[in-house]
């Protein structure tokens, strides 16, 4: 008995890890084709080697995008160098799809970090940021239409630190704060949103997933689903606030017409002060 039982359970073990492994998506086989302005590449070192710092920066996105894909050949391309989706897809070997990645240095900024001392003393620490935007593409072969996912413009700096009553940027070097902005973005691309729970938010677990590994016409696809059913909901609670809005503006003595114009647009928060009212016996709707 304990021998069955000893099978037994290694075939559920196995058939376990053979569920979980079927949801896990398949890594695709990519040619990864990036366009970027030479300052992406300058940056990379010092002595602003365009050889050496492309050979650095390649590295970078082989040890990223190797999480996503299977990473078959990686070649660059100038950021303004815009083609037909079948001519990316002729670039590829048959058992490969093309995935073309842009990544932009977009300005300058600041952050401010506060600190607080023991004595309730009170102190902003100023550091610069630099502005990083990364967009994906793959071309299917089929039919050349292209899929992708704009991460958009995202800030990142090395911040702050306190030492006694000083205050300081951790880093002003602006060709290290590019490098290390560009390194912290490709790292955030290329991870998974630990934060998603897979069993209270399924759906996002889902997108997130499909993001990760490629599969950038299914994200999209259920990504619009959610924002469909979002506004159907929307629609008549739009109705809704716009008739609690016209009722305010027309009680002034309320008080509350610049609250709620200053809200209108949040539909949630309208519907919480909509709601409020209504148990307050302040408001009807008809």
């Amino acid at each position: 008995m304990k021998k069955i039982s000893t099978v037994l359970v290694f075939l559920l073990c196995l058939f376990c890890q053979t569920v979980f492994a079927a949801e896990t998506p398949k890594k695709l086989s990519v040619c990864l084709i990036y366009k970027v302005a030479d300052a992406v590449i300058q940056c990379q070192n010092k002595e602003e080697d365009m050889a050496a710092g492309q050979k650095e920066f390649e590295e970078t996105l082989l040890k990223n995008y190797g999480k996503r894909f299977d990473v078959k050949k990686i070649q660059r391309m100038d950021e303004n160098d815009i083609r037909p989706p079948k001519e990316y897809a002729d670039m590829v070997q048959p058992a490969e799809i093309p995935l073309v990645v842009w990544v932009k240095l977009e300005g300058t900024g600041v952050s401010v970090d506060h600190y607080q001392n023991a004595f309730g003393a009170k102190v902003d620490g100023v550091a610069p940021s630099t502005f990083v935007h990364i967009k994906e593409v793959t071309v299917d072969k089929k039919d050349y239409a292209v899929y992708g996912w704009d991460y958009g413009k995202q800030e990142y700096t090395a911040g702050t630190f306190s030492l006694g009553r000083v205050v300081a940027a951790a880093d002003t070097d602006h060709r290290r704060n590019a490098k290390n902005a560009i390194k912290a973005a490709l790292k955030d691309v290329c991870s998974l949103n630990q934060d998603l729970n897979k069993y209270a938010d399924p759906t996002a677990y889902a997108i997130d997933q499909d993001r990760f590994y490629g599969y950038f016409r299914k994200a999209n696809e259920i990504r619009n689903q959610q924002k469909e059913a979002k506004n159907a909901q929307e629609v008549p609670l739009r109705a809704r606030v716009d008739k609690f809005v016209t009722y305010i503006h027309n009680h002034p003595e309320l008080g509350v017409t610049n609250l709620v114009d200053a809200n209108r647009n949040d539909l949630s928060t309208m519907s919480q002060i909509m709601e409020m009212y209504i148990k307050m016996g302040l408001y009807k709707e008809a």
